[in-house]
Protein backbone atom coordinates (compact mmCIF):
# COMPACT_ATOMS: atom_id res chain seq x y z
CA UNK A 1 0.00 0.00 0.00
CA UNK A 2 2.86 2.34 1.11
CA UNK A 3 4.37 1.73 -2.45
CA UNK A 4 1.95 2.16 -4.43
CA UNK A 5 1.10 5.62 -2.30
CA UNK A 6 4.52 6.46 -3.12
CA UNK A 7 3.99 5.59 -6.66
CA UNK A 8 0.99 7.35 -7.06
CA UNK A 9 2.43 10.41 -5.34
CA UNK A 10 5.44 10.22 -7.79
CA UNK A 11 3.72 9.87 -10.95
CA UNK A 12 1.53 13.11 -10.07
CA UNK A 13 4.77 15.03 -9.22
CA UNK A 14 6.16 14.50 -12.55
CA UNK A 15 2.98 15.05 -14.24
CA UNK A 16 2.70 18.56 -12.28
CA UNK A 17 6.10 19.61 -13.38
CA UNK A 18 5.59 18.60 -16.75
CA UNK A 19 2.48 20.81 -16.30
CA UNK A 20 4.42 23.55 -15.61
CA UNK A 21 7.04 23.45 -18.05
CA UNK A 22 3.96 22.52 -20.79
CA UNK A 23 2.34 26.09 -19.81
CA UNK A 24 5.93 28.07 -19.50
CA UNK A 25 6.76 26.63 -23.23
CA UNK A 26 3.76 27.98 -24.70
CA UNK A 27 3.99 31.49 -22.50
CA UNK A 28 7.57 31.53 -23.86
CA UNK A 29 6.94 30.39 -27.44
CA UNK A 30 9.21 27.31 -26.90
CA UNK A 31 9.11 25.05 -29.46
CA UNK A 32 9.64 22.08 -27.03
CA UNK A 33 8.54 18.75 -27.69
CA UNK A 34 7.20 16.57 -25.48
CA UNK A 35 9.77 14.34 -24.68
CA UNK A 36 12.23 16.47 -23.79
CA UNK A 37 9.29 17.93 -21.64
CA UNK A 38 9.32 14.84 -19.79
CA UNK A 39 12.48 14.15 -19.15
CA UNK A 40 13.02 17.56 -17.62
CA UNK A 41 10.25 16.64 -15.34
CA UNK A 42 11.76 13.52 -14.03
CA UNK A 43 15.29 15.47 -13.35
CA UNK A 44 13.70 17.41 -11.41
CA UNK A 45 11.51 15.13 -9.31
CA UNK A 46 14.74 13.19 -8.90
CA UNK A 47 16.47 16.43 -7.41
CA UNK A 48 13.70 18.37 -5.60
CA UNK A 49 11.73 15.37 -4.05
CA UNK A 50 7.77 15.31 -3.85
CA UNK A 51 7.71 18.29 -1.42
CA UNK A 52 10.03 20.13 -3.60
CA UNK A 53 8.26 19.68 -6.64
CA UNK A 54 4.80 20.59 -4.81
CA UNK A 55 6.59 24.22 -3.75
CA UNK A 56 7.76 24.12 -7.35
CA UNK A 57 4.36 23.92 -8.83
CA UNK A 58 2.49 26.13 -6.34
CA UNK A 59 5.21 28.99 -7.01
CA UNK A 60 5.45 28.96 -10.92
CA UNK A 61 2.19 28.09 -11.24
CA UNK A 62 -0.11 31.61 -12.18
CA UNK A 63 -1.47 33.11 -9.21
CA UNK A 64 -4.71 34.28 -9.87
CA UNK A 65 -4.19 37.89 -10.26
CA UNK A 66 -5.68 40.44 -12.76
CA UNK A 67 -3.75 39.50 -15.97
CA UNK A 68 -6.50 42.01 -17.55
CA UNK A 69 -7.43 45.84 -17.45
CA UNK A 70 -10.61 46.61 -18.01
CA UNK A 71 -12.63 49.83 -18.13
CA UNK A 72 -16.35 50.20 -17.51
CA UNK A 73 -18.74 52.82 -19.55
CA UNK A 74 -22.34 53.89 -17.83
CA UNK A 75 -25.13 55.74 -19.23
CA UNK A 76 -28.26 57.03 -18.31
CA UNK A 77 -30.67 59.19 -19.63
CA UNK A 78 -33.84 60.97 -18.22
CA UNK A 79 -36.41 58.28 -19.94
CA UNK A 80 -34.46 55.45 -18.88
CA UNK A 81 -34.65 56.65 -15.17
CA UNK A 82 -38.09 57.18 -15.40
CA UNK A 83 -39.13 53.61 -17.55
CA UNK A 84 -36.72 51.31 -15.81
CA UNK A 85 -35.39 52.79 -12.60
CA UNK A 86 -31.89 52.59 -14.11
CA UNK A 87 -29.39 54.71 -12.01
CA UNK A 88 -25.51 55.01 -12.60
CA UNK A 89 -24.76 53.74 -9.23
CA UNK A 90 -26.43 50.46 -10.27
CA UNK A 91 -25.10 50.03 -13.44
CA UNK A 92 -21.09 50.94 -11.53
CA UNK A 93 -22.03 48.38 -9.04
CA UNK A 94 -22.55 45.53 -11.47
CA UNK A 95 -19.08 46.85 -13.92
CA UNK A 96 -17.21 46.51 -10.24
CA UNK A 97 -18.54 42.33 -9.69
CA UNK A 98 -18.21 41.29 -12.87
CA UNK A 99 -14.96 42.36 -13.14
CA UNK A 100 -14.25 41.06 -10.26
CA UNK A 101 -16.00 37.64 -10.76
CA UNK A 102 -13.46 37.79 -14.27
CA UNK A 103 -10.57 38.36 -12.09
CA UNK A 104 -9.77 41.80 -14.34
CA UNK A 105 -8.03 44.91 -13.48
CA UNK A 106 -10.76 48.09 -13.02
CA UNK A 107 -9.07 50.76 -14.23
CA UNK A 108 -11.93 53.33 -14.29
CA UNK A 109 -15.61 53.67 -15.35
CA UNK A 110 -16.75 56.59 -17.48
CA UNK A 111 -20.13 58.13 -16.86
CA UNK A 112 -22.90 59.62 -19.05
CA UNK A 113 -25.86 61.16 -17.11
CA UNK A 114 -28.61 62.57 -18.96
CA UNK A 115 -27.53 61.63 -22.63
CA UNK A 116 -29.92 60.32 -25.06
CA UNK A 117 -28.59 57.08 -26.70
CA UNK A 118 -29.10 58.55 -30.41
CA UNK A 119 -25.73 60.22 -30.82
CA UNK A 120 -22.30 58.97 -30.22
CA UNK A 121 -20.76 62.20 -29.51
CA UNK A 122 -20.95 62.09 -25.31
CA UNK A 123 -17.60 63.02 -23.46
CA UNK A 124 -18.51 59.97 -21.55
CA UNK A 125 -18.26 57.80 -24.34
CA UNK A 126 -15.27 59.87 -25.99
CA UNK A 127 -12.62 59.86 -22.99
CA UNK A 128 -13.46 56.06 -22.98
CA UNK A 129 -12.15 55.85 -26.43
CA UNK A 130 -9.44 57.39 -25.76
CA UNK A 131 -8.24 55.04 -22.86
CA UNK A 132 -8.60 52.21 -25.10
CA UNK A 133 -6.44 53.99 -27.76
CA UNK A 134 -3.92 55.31 -25.09
CA UNK A 135 -3.92 51.18 -24.34
CA UNK A 136 -4.95 52.27 -20.59
CA UNK A 137 -7.32 49.17 -21.03
CA UNK A 138 -7.59 45.92 -22.92
CA UNK A 139 -11.63 45.67 -22.40
CA UNK A 140 -14.64 47.68 -22.27
CA UNK A 141 -17.21 46.95 -19.96
CA UNK A 142 -20.77 47.52 -20.37
CA UNK A 143 -23.78 46.43 -18.63
CA UNK A 144 -26.08 46.41 -21.82
CA UNK A 145 -25.06 47.15 -25.54
CA UNK A 146 -27.89 49.98 -25.72
CA UNK A 147 -25.61 52.19 -23.31
CA UNK A 148 -23.32 52.56 -25.83
CA UNK A 149 -26.07 53.23 -28.69
CA UNK A 150 -29.10 52.00 -29.78
CA UNK A 151 -27.98 51.98 -33.44
CA UNK A 152 -26.61 48.82 -35.16
CA UNK A 153 -24.40 51.19 -37.54
CA UNK A 154 -22.70 52.86 -34.58
CA UNK A 155 -22.21 49.34 -32.39
CA UNK A 156 -20.56 47.66 -35.58
CA UNK A 157 -18.74 50.88 -36.11
CA UNK A 158 -17.28 50.88 -32.55
CA UNK A 159 -16.44 47.11 -32.49
CA UNK A 160 -15.05 46.90 -35.60
CA UNK A 161 -12.97 50.46 -35.78
CA UNK A 162 -12.09 51.48 -32.62
CA UNK A 163 -11.90 48.35 -30.65
CA UNK A 164 -9.99 46.65 -33.39
CA UNK A 165 -7.50 49.41 -34.23
CA UNK A 166 -6.68 49.44 -30.76
CA UNK A 167 -6.41 46.03 -29.57
CA UNK A 168 -9.25 45.97 -27.30
CA UNK A 169 -12.11 44.39 -27.28
CA UNK A 170 -15.92 44.91 -25.59
CA UNK A 171 -17.91 42.72 -22.92
CA UNK A 172 -21.62 43.39 -22.00
CA UNK A 173 -23.06 42.05 -18.54
CA UNK A 174 -27.13 41.75 -19.32
CA UNK A 175 -26.26 40.61 -22.97
CA UNK A 176 -23.80 37.68 -22.18
CA UNK A 177 -21.65 38.78 -25.06
CA UNK A 178 -17.75 38.95 -24.89
CA UNK A 179 -16.60 39.89 -28.24
CA UNK A 180 -13.32 38.53 -29.15
CA UNK A 181 -14.00 36.03 -30.97
CA UNK A 182 -15.87 35.53 -34.55
CA UNK A 183 -19.50 33.86 -32.98
CA UNK A 184 -19.43 36.94 -30.20
CA UNK A 185 -19.39 38.91 -33.36
CA UNK A 186 -22.05 37.36 -34.82
CA UNK A 187 -23.95 37.29 -31.63
CA UNK A 188 -22.98 41.24 -31.06
CA UNK A 189 -24.67 41.90 -34.40
CA UNK A 190 -27.90 40.03 -33.95
CA UNK A 191 -28.15 41.57 -30.38
CA UNK A 192 -27.45 45.19 -31.74
CA UNK A 193 -30.22 44.53 -34.29
CA UNK A 194 -33.06 43.49 -31.35
CA UNK A 195 -31.41 46.86 -29.61
CA UNK A 196 -32.12 48.67 -32.76
CA UNK A 197 -35.57 47.41 -34.09
CA UNK A 198 -36.86 48.11 -30.22
CA UNK A 199 -36.06 51.37 -30.98
CA UNK A 200 -38.05 51.42 -34.01
CA UNK A 201 -40.84 50.04 -32.99
CA UNK A 202 -41.23 52.77 -30.20
CA UNK A 203 -40.93 55.25 -32.74
CA UNK A 204 -43.57 53.54 -34.95
CA UNK A 205 -46.37 53.09 -32.29
CA UNK A 206 -45.22 56.97 -31.10
CA UNK A 207 -46.08 57.75 -34.56
CA UNK A 208 -49.22 56.03 -34.65
CA UNK A 209 -50.60 57.67 -31.33
CA UNK A 210 -49.78 61.17 -32.53
CA UNK A 211 -51.83 60.09 -35.89
CA UNK A 212 -54.84 59.22 -34.12
CA UNK A 213 -54.34 62.11 -31.02
CA UNK A 214 -54.28 64.46 -34.31
CA UNK A 215 -57.02 62.60 -36.15
CA UNK A 216 -59.43 62.80 -33.46
CA UNK A 217 -58.77 66.82 -33.80
CA UNK A 218 -56.76 67.40 -30.16
CA UNK A 219 -53.32 69.58 -30.42
CA UNK A 220 -50.29 68.73 -29.01
CA UNK A 221 -47.80 71.22 -30.35
CA UNK A 222 -46.87 74.23 -28.49
CA UNK A 223 -50.01 76.77 -28.57
CA UNK A 224 -50.00 79.82 -30.87
CA UNK A 225 -50.61 83.07 -29.54
CA UNK A 226 -54.03 83.93 -30.26
CA UNK A 227 -55.29 80.35 -29.49
CA UNK A 228 -56.20 78.41 -26.54
CA UNK A 229 -57.38 74.59 -25.73
CA UNK A 230 -60.40 73.54 -25.15
CA UNK A 231 -61.46 71.15 -23.27
CA UNK A 232 -61.44 68.05 -25.83
CA UNK A 233 -58.07 69.79 -26.25
CA UNK A 234 -58.50 71.41 -30.17
CA UNK A 235 -57.51 75.14 -30.74
CA UNK A 236 -59.91 77.63 -30.35
CA UNK A 237 -59.62 81.28 -30.33
CA UNK A 238 -58.09 83.05 -27.87
CA UNK A 239 -61.15 86.35 -26.81
CA UNK A 240 -58.53 88.41 -25.27
CA UNK A 241 -55.27 87.28 -26.82
CA UNK A 242 -57.19 88.10 -30.03
CA UNK A 243 -57.78 91.90 -29.42
CA UNK A 244 -54.07 92.35 -28.77
CA UNK A 245 -53.81 91.15 -31.93
CA UNK A 246 -56.17 93.10 -33.81
CA UNK A 247 -55.05 96.00 -31.66
CA UNK A 248 -51.22 95.55 -33.00
CA UNK A 249 -51.91 94.80 -36.53
CA UNK A 250 -54.20 98.03 -36.67
CA UNK A 251 -51.08 100.07 -35.32
CA UNK A 252 -48.36 98.47 -38.32
CA UNK A 253 -50.86 99.26 -40.84
CA UNK A 254 -50.83 103.07 -39.65
CA UNK A 255 -47.02 102.80 -39.95
CA UNK A 256 -46.22 101.63 -36.76
CA UNK A 257 -42.48 99.92 -37.17
CA UNK A 258 -41.67 96.44 -35.19
CA UNK A 259 -39.81 98.12 -31.66
CA UNK A 260 -43.45 100.92 -31.85
CA UNK A 261 -45.77 97.85 -31.93
CA UNK A 262 -43.82 96.13 -29.36
CA UNK A 263 -43.11 98.72 -27.19
CA UNK A 264 -46.66 99.62 -26.88
CA UNK A 265 -47.79 95.83 -26.41
CA UNK A 266 -45.65 95.21 -24.18
CA UNK A 267 -43.62 92.35 -26.27
CA UNK A 268 -40.10 91.95 -27.26
CA UNK A 269 -40.00 92.69 -31.08
CA UNK A 270 -39.21 89.11 -31.93
CA UNK A 271 -42.84 88.17 -30.21
CA UNK A 272 -44.04 91.06 -32.28
CA UNK A 273 -42.89 89.54 -35.65
CA UNK A 274 -43.28 86.25 -34.78
CA UNK A 275 -47.13 86.93 -33.70
CA UNK A 276 -47.71 88.95 -36.73
CA UNK A 277 -45.77 88.48 -39.61
CA UNK A 278 -46.57 84.90 -40.84
CA UNK A 279 -43.19 84.82 -43.68
CA UNK A 280 -41.14 85.29 -40.46
CA UNK A 281 -42.63 82.95 -37.91
CA UNK A 282 -42.42 80.45 -40.44
CA UNK A 283 -38.33 80.97 -40.77
CA UNK A 284 -38.21 81.22 -37.00
CA UNK A 285 -40.02 77.85 -36.86
CA UNK A 286 -37.74 76.10 -39.62
CA UNK A 287 -34.63 77.29 -37.76
CA UNK A 288 -36.12 75.71 -34.48
CA UNK A 289 -36.57 72.61 -36.15
CA UNK A 290 -33.06 72.61 -37.46
CA UNK A 291 -31.62 72.83 -34.14
CA UNK A 292 -33.39 70.13 -33.08
CA UNK A 293 -31.92 67.83 -35.55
Amino acid sequence: MGASCGTFLGRSAVLGVWAVFEVESHLSGDAVRSAAIRERAKETCCSLGVCGVFLLIDERLPTGRPTVKAIGYVRVSTEDQAREGVSLSAQREQVRSYCKARRWELVEIFADEGASGKSMDRPGLQAAMAALEEHRAEVLVVTKLDRLSRRVRDILQLVEEEFADNGATLASIGDNLDATNAMGKFVLTILAGMAQMERELIAERTTAALAYVKKQGRYLGRVPFGKRRDEGGRLVPDPEAQKELRRARAMRRRGASWSEVAERMGWTVSQARTRLDARYRAAAYGKQRQRKR
